[in-house]
């Protein structure tokens, strides 16, 4: 289970795929996570790229802080 850490906070990410293809980034609308993507696309996809996809902050394995949910407080980088 990688984890990855990011203005104090823990987030959960995924990889799939070869990784020495190219990199796509799929990231799921506020207040989703990774979960959600369907098994049959991350399959279609990783035949083509190395597919990595993350929890939202406050959404599966990811921290689920009681406050920060502000778009000013999301990172950027």
């Amino acid at each position: 289970m990688p984890l990855a850490e990011r203005a104090g906070h823990t987030i959960h990410y995924d990889e799939m795929g070869d990784p020495s293809a190219p990199p796509l980034l799929l990231i799921m609308g506020y207040r989703g996570s990774g979960f959600l993507w369907r098994e049959e696309l991350l399959t279609l996809l990783t035949r083509h790229f190395q597919v990595i996809f993350f929890d939202n902050r406050g959404t599966g394995l990811s921290d689920k802080p009681v406050e920060g949910y502000a778009i000013a407080n999301i990172p950027t980088t």
